[in-house]
């Protein structure tokens, strides 16, 4: 079936077939590298970088982005950008993260983790997990609620997905439980589309919170277009469900 014709106008000149070899790789990367590090960073948010050890004791480096003129303790969001494991950030990502930065007054934590072919899967993985573990070991000098960590990307079985876990003391019951908030964003012509959907389902099954976006006419990181329509109106709906995620209270499941 061609679904050329059935995507968005907005979003037809973006959806072609990319070739995908170890040369296409690395000349891209030349120029995700590049672009990412000459696109402006708003006023509103501060950067700065750190180091960590990751995947089997490598060095990962971390950029951190945060609201300026904020110096107390905030909830933290680890964002995980996609491109299959293999390509380096792109410059709408490090927009798309100063933008959930200043709009839920969090500050978002972004690895550049380890990337195939050279360091197999599961090296990303290793590397984010090596974050999470930081972050919650080192929350109070880094000024974070260890209480509203979210994780968030765009190659988790969909589009997009974000969860939110909420630590609470429940009466009678140690240690502290977990409330897990999930906001799964799926493309309706994209081939992890299915496999996002199942990816919510599971997760209710286990007791989770679950909001599902099935997004119209779209293919698997339309959102790199960050200024259309269907983009905008649905980084609204991310950024929507990160305040209510970060202002809930725990145990009420009330926000204050």
């Amino acid at each position: 079936m061609k679904y050329k014709n059935l995507i968005r106008s907005e979003l037809k000149h973006i959806a072609r077939n990319v070739p995908y070899n170890r040369m296409i790789i690395k000349c891209a990367n030349i120029f995700q590298i590049i672009s990412f590090h000459f696109t402006m960073i708003p006023k509103e948010v501060v950067h700065r970088t750190i180091a960590l050890q990751g995947y089997e004791g490598m060095k990962v480096k971390v950029e951190v982005f945060e609201p300026s003129n904020i110096k107390e303790k905030l909830p933290c969001l680890i964002y995980v950008h996609g491109g299959a494991f293999s390509y380096k950030a792109s410059a709408y990502h490090k927009k798309l993260v100063c933008v959930y930065a200043m709009k839920a007054n969090c500050r978002v934590y972004f690895p550049e983790y380890h990337l195939t072919p050279k360091y197999p899967y599961s090296a990303a993985y290793g590397d984010v997990l090596a974050l999470y573990k930081h972050i919650m070991k080192h929350s109070e000098e880094l000024e974070i609620d260890d209480e509203k960590i979210g994780i968030a990307g765009d190659s988790a079985g969909a589009a997009l997905a974000a969860l939110i876990c909420n630590r609470y003391e429940q009466e009678n019951l140690k240690p502290p439980c977990i409330q897990m908030l999930v906001y799964i964003e799926t493309a309706e012509y994209d081939c992890l589309h299915d496999e996002g959907i199942l990816y919510g389902k599971k997760l209710r099954e286990a007791g989770a919170k679950v909001e599902i976006n099935e997004t119209r006419g779209t293919i698997h990181g339309y959102d790199s277009v960050i200024t259309t329509q269907i983009a905008i109106r649905n980084i609204q709906k991310r950024i929507t469900f990160l305040q209510k995620g970060f202002l809930v209270h725990p145990l009420t499941q009330k926000t204050p």
